[in-house]
């Protein structure tokens, strides 16, 4: 019988791929003799699946790190990477198999607090993340959104702007980009 469990800082480091081999080592020796722990391990790699099928699949616009990127380009996962400065417009168009849509927004972010993602459809807001997680020296946000939303839209605007602020001061816009989205772009039969 095994008298502690894994904590979830063990289940969840025993999924990325930087683990050192006597780190995972140790959790599997465990889990063989900790039913309730073997649990625990396969209801994260049952979460890890679904977020994954869901960036692959579903609606949705999320900040990433490279990680996370390096990670599902393992996965098989097909991207289409644009990397955007304030200010300028970026001509772009998603082909007909991507999975998802990469904006690697570039700007200064130092020292921002509640840091905001918004995308505009149309002018319309579509999508706004909150609570951006930003680094101390922070010049790029890493934006991934699927790329079967951009394909239901006709050729139109994209807008992505970053709102944010330093200290007391209220929320300002920090950056704003435009994707002018050409509509998706199909593969003839000869692959070109």
């Amino acid at each position: 019988m095994v008298d502690e469990h894994l904590s979830p800082a063990d289940v969840t480091e025993y999924w990325t791929p930087d683990t050192p081999a006597d780190e995972v080592g140790r959790v599997e020796a465990h889990v063989f003799a900790c039913a309730d722990c073997a649990q625990q391990l396969g209801a994260a790699r049952a979460l890890i699946d679904g977020v994954r099928d869901v960036m692959r699949r579903g609606r949705f616009q999320a900040i990433v790190t490279d990680a996370v990127l390096n990670r599902l380009a393992r996965d098989g996962v097909r991207m289409r990477t644009f990397t955007v400065e304030p200010g300028t417009v970026v001509p772009c168009a998603v082909w007909a198999d991507d999975q998802l849509i990469v904006t690697r927004l570039r700007a200064d972010f130092r020292g921002l607090e509640h840091v905001s993602v918004v995308m505009e459809i149309g002018g319309q807001e579509v999508d706004r993340i909150t609570d951006v997680p930003v680094g101390p020296d922070a010049r790029e946000l890493i934006e991934v959104f699927s790329a079967a939303r951009i394909r239901e839209v006709p050729q139109i605007d994209v807008r992505l702007r970053v709102f944010g602020s330093r200290g007391h001061a209220g929320d300002e816009i920090v950056a704003d980009y435009l994707l002018e989205h050409g509509g998706t772009i199909r593969r003839s039969a000869d692959g070109g």
